[in-house]
């Protein structure tokens, strides 16, 4: 086909429509349900990814209370024996 043979042979796409008479775009599921956007899509494909950040959440929260746990235990036996908490003699 050669330059302006489609206008010619009245084959080109009609013009477009008039943007202000358009119907409006109906919305996509995942617009339409937050639940349905989080079965469908987050979850599958992010399981993963959000279970390794609670597990590490977890234990990053479990390795702080043990840590602050013993750090109360150290300072109240210090008070206890008499000594100063912070190390000082």
């Amino acid at each position: 086909m050669v330059l302006g043979e489609a206008h010619l042979r009245n084959i080109l796409r009609p013009p477009p429509a008039d943007p202000t008479n358009l119907p409006p775009n109906p919305p996509h599921p995942f617009q339409k349900s937050f639940s349905f956007y989080l079965r469908q899509r987050f979850l599958k494909h992010h399981f993963p990814l959000v279970f390794g950040y609670g597990v590490a959440i977890y234990l990053f929260m479990g390795i702080d209370s043990a840590r602050n746990n013993a750090q109360q235990a150290s300072y109240e036996k210090a008070i206890s024996e008499g000594h100063s908490p912070f190390g000082h003699h």
